[in-house]
């Protein structure tokens, strides 16, 4: 059987992991843009706790879980690191939509943690991919695209989010946005998956 040369098939993968790895830390950061936006609002208005140190600790909670997710990517096999992220965006989001849907605290803390650690976990792989893979002369403008994508995810949403709250309510919107984000999570790693299912052996 005659596969494509080997440097080809490597630059296609290269930009697949990319890919791949920038809309998965996308989603979660979209997530986090959406937490930093509305917690207070669903503390406030949902759970009767109108408390800023509360609201403070939710989104201090998931962004400290980015920060660990990169350092546990370390731990993992690299060909594992993305699917558990996908996998850990998906339960993320399940997670923040019951916290929505039963007006749970302890679901929406679950929530942002889960969500932070898959984050990071798909950020540190990103990243990963890029210094390690990338050809050395297109690496900056690689990082360069990798962030602007991941700066652009949180913004669009969390518009998105504000303007469905005015015509219908907090928590029904999450839980659509949570819906959106597991999609997204659940569509990355199928492509994952099925990307090595294809890839040929050496």
């Amino acid at each position: 059987m005659h596969h494509p040369p080997r440097h080809g098939l490597e630059a296609r993968q290269v930009r697949g992991d990319f890919l791949r790895s920038a809309l998965a830390a996308g989603a979660g950061f979209a997530v986090l843009g959406v937490l930093t936006a509305v917690t207070g609002l669903f503390l406030s208005g949902v759970l009767r706790l109108p408390s800023h140190t509360l609201t403070g600790v939710v989104v201090f909670t998931a962004f400290l879980c980015t920060a660990v997710g990169q350092l546990l990517n370390r731990a993992v096999r690299a060909g594992g690191a993305l699917v558990l992220a996908c996998a850990g965006l998906v339960a993320g989001a399940g997670l923040v939509a019951l916290a929505m849907a039963a007006a749970s605290l302890a679901a929406l803390l679950a929530g942002a943690a889960v969500n932070g650690l898959a984050t990071g976990m798909a950020l540190g792989y990103g990243v990963t991919v890029i210094t390690t893979r990338a050809a050395p002369d297109h690496r900056g403008a690689s990082v360069s695209t990798f962030f602007v994508i991941l700066y652009f995810m949180p913004a669009v949403p969390a518009v998105g989010v504000g303007v469905m709250i005015r015509s219908t309510s907090l928590r029904p919107t999450g839980e659509i946005f949570s819906a959106a984000v597991a999609a997204l999570a659940l569509a990355v790693l199928l492509s994952l998956l099925g990307a090595r299912a294809t890839t040929p052996r050496a």
